[in-house]
Parts: structure tokens; C-alpha cells; sequence
């Protein structure tokens, strides 16, 4: 049932497109925890059998964007990895000079002072198509 599953169109937007004098502002987790455990041990599994690994950093509403502090931290972990394994690469998207972060239509959720953040079925679209872009630089058909 997911398979077919192509967005959801919502009637009423819960972006946050104001920006308030004061915000609550988040910090960045310290990786690896129990999880990133896991994680390496499946990195190395497709390292070894040569399977290219697309590590991507999903877009935020501007907003969210600017509360979450401390995002370079995340691209510099995830550089790092990149820098380790072979068939590893890092697809960043959460750059406003990368994709449009202030379209609020892009996003069901999400901005000032909002954490999380979640496209809406045409920020879906619009990631999709600069994505299989970039995706064809690593696969040959």
C-alpha cells in the first residue's frame, strides 16, 4: 500500500512562516549512539560488496532550518563517513542555495522554532526531480 503512496495534499498548512523575536533553538544529538552501531556494520557489509551508498540530508523549512543548530556538526559526520568508505556519498539538500527552503508550499510542517519538518507532496516532487539528477552521476543504466 506505501508503493503507491504519493504525498499528501493538506488543506491547512502547519509551517510556521513567521519568524518570532525568540525561538527555541535545538542542538544536534552527538552521534554514534546504539543505532550509528548498526549502521557502520551495514556500511561495511555494502563497502565490501561495492554497493554505492547515497547518504542524503533531507531539506527543512527555512525556519526549521535556522532552529536546528549545529547542522554543520551533521554534515561533517557525514563527510567523515564519506571520506572512509570508497562507494559512499553525501547528498545535501538542506541548503537554501540547493533547494528552495522558503516555499512554505514545499512543506506540510516545520519553521520557526519547529524541530522537525516534512515535505508536502510538491516539495516531494520538487526534491524528486533534483534528485534523480544528481543520482544518475553514481548508477550507470
Amino acid at each position: 500500500k506505501i508503493q503507491n503512496h504519493i504525498g499528501v495534499n493538506l488543506k491547512v498548512s502547519k509551517v510556521v512562516s513567521k519568524r518570532y523575536p525568540k525561538f527555541h533553538r535545538q542542538q544536534w544529538p552527538t552521534p554514534p549512539g546504539e543505532e550509528g552501531e548498526y549502521f557502520f556494520k551495514l556500511i561495511d557489509l555494502m563497502d565490501r560488496d561495492g554497493v554505492t551508498v547515497l547518504l542524503v540530508i533531507l531539506p527543512d523549512h527555512i525556519g526549521t532550518f535556522h532552529t536546528n543548530r549545529q547542522k554543520r556538526r551533521l554534515v561533517i559526520n557525514l563527510r567523515r563517513i564519506q571520506e572512509k568508505y570508497e562507494n559512499v556519498r553525501v547528498l545535501n539538500y538542506n541548503m537554501p542555495d540547493v533547494f528552495p527552503l522558503n516555499v512554505d508550499r514545499y512543506f506540510m510542517d516545520g519553521g520557526w522554532g519547529q524541530t522537525n519538518s516534512h515535505l508536502s507532496k510538491d516539495g516531494a516532487a520538487e526534491l524528486w526531480k533534483r534528485m534523480s539528477k544528481d543520482m544518475a552521476k553514481y548508477f550507470k543504466y
